[in-house]
């Protein structure tokens, strides 16, 4: 029997059992001391700006949208503005730039065989602004921080089975509710804003948030018919899933050895 074939064989077998591995789901809704039911959001209004936090996405993004409904500028400084969890404080504004960058590659064909490539790399640093600037009439939208990517252990007697709506077919779930007082995560947010520059009279916003319900399901977060800007999702394998890819990778190291024994 042809060896390298037998390799090919298995090693295919590998990749495809290590794509295998299953994905299960927590989409963790964020309620606040601001928190509007009818359109799931969380929003700050006075009768000068607005301010709504969004949480969609992996992790728990908080997204701070603030808009000026006055007829004055306003100030934002997000070094004086912060996230605090268990009582630690975790800035929205850090003194440190990050390179983005993108490669673009040209490959020319001189003959049926012949061929040379080039590439071209460019880069800009980016750096978020330590204070915003707000025009009367319009708003912002800030980015600062992800604060939640670690899967909270539930006790399966607690929860609910439901059907989760997706985009094919609904899949099973389990649900939890929860309390301001019993609630597994919660959060505050505090920004500091002014009318001037020099925040000679700046007003302090500070707002808490908390975990209500969680959904356990193996339900992708692009599969699913219903986001709301209150959710956010955590994720890891499933049991089924880490044991695959332990064969997987078991099977490859049996495999190396072999290729070395011929």
């Amino acid at each position: 029997m042809n060896f390298s074939f037998v390799k090919s064989v298995f090693f295919a077998s590998f990749f495809l059992l290590s794509l295998s591995s299953c994905k299960k789901f927590q989409y963790l809704t964020v309620v606040g001391d601001f928190y509007k039911d009818q359109t799931n959001e969380n929003l700050i209004e006075t009768d000068t700006l607005l301010i709504s936090y969004n949480f969609n996405g992996d992790g728990c993004p908080v997204a701070i949208t603030v808009f000026n409904k006055s007829n004055q500028p306003l100030y934002i400084d997000w070094s004086k503005s912060s996230v605090i969890i268990n009582g630690q404080r975790f800035s929205y504004w850090t003194d440190a730039s990050t390179i983005r960058t993108n490669t673009e590659s040209t490959e020319i064909r001189w003959t049926k065989n012949f061929s040379s490539t080039s590439s071209t790399t460019n880069g800009v640093i980016v750096k978020n602004e330590r204070i915003s600037f707000i025009p009367p009439k319009a708003g912002i939208v800030y980015i600062p921080i992800s604060i939640k990517n670690s899967w909270i252990e539930m006790d399966y007697s607690t929860g609910q089975k439901i059907n989760v709506p997706c985009n094919v077919e609904s899949m099973n779930g389990m649900f939890y509710s929860f309390s301001e007082e019993n609630t597994p995560f919660q959060f505050r947010s505090f920004i500091t804003i002014s009318t001037n520059e020099q925040f000679s009279n700046p007003r302090f916003f500070d707002s808490k948030f908390w975990v209500n319900s969680i959904i356990e399901t193996q339900a992708s977060p692009e599969s699913l018919l219903n986001t709301f800007p209150n959710q956010f999702y955590n994720s890891k394998a499933t049991g089924f899933g880490a044991f695959m890819g332990s064969v997987a990778l078991t099977g490859a190291i049996i495999l190396i050895v072999l290729s070395d024994v011929e």
